[in-house]
C-alpha cells in the first residue's frame, strides 16, 4: 500500500470496488446466445474464481484467479501502514474509498 500512496497526492482518494458474497452462477443467459457461468471454491482466507462464457456449446472464455480476503481488522492495518484512512462505503454500496494522509 505504501508504493500505491506514492502515486497519489496529498488528501488522492483510493476507490476500491466491493461486491456482495461470492456465489455460482450457472446459465446466466448473454447477449448473441452466450452463457455465462462461473463457479467459487472458498478455503478461507482465500477464494478461488473460475469464470466461463459458452456460445453455441463451445468453450469461448475462460478465466481463473485466485483471490484473498482480508479480516477488518487486517484491512485496517494494512492501510493505515500503508498511509490511507477509510472515508467509508460510497451511497451506491458499490465502493470503499479511503484517502491519503
Amino acid at each position: 500500500m505504501k508504493k500505491l500512496a506514492k502515486h497519489l497526492v496529498q488528501s488522492g482518494l483510493l476507490i476500491i470496488g466491493i461486491q456482495k458474497a461470492h456465489a455460482d452462477i450457472n446459465g446466466l443467459q448473454l447477449q448473441g446466445e452466450a452463457i455465462y457461468s462461473q463457479k467459487i471454491r472458498c478455503h478461507l482466507p482465500y477464494i478461488d474464481k473460475e469464470y466461463f462464457v459458452t456460445q453455441n456449446g463451445k468453450k469461448v472464455a475462460y478465466q481463473q484467479f485466485k483471490l484473498r480476503r482480508f479480516t477488518d481488522e487486517e484491512k485496517e492495518k494494512l492501510m493505515k501502514e500503508g498511509g490511507f484512512s477509510e472515508i467509508g462505503i460510497d451511497k451506491t454500496n458499490q465502493f470503499l474509498i479511503f484517502q491519503k494522509i
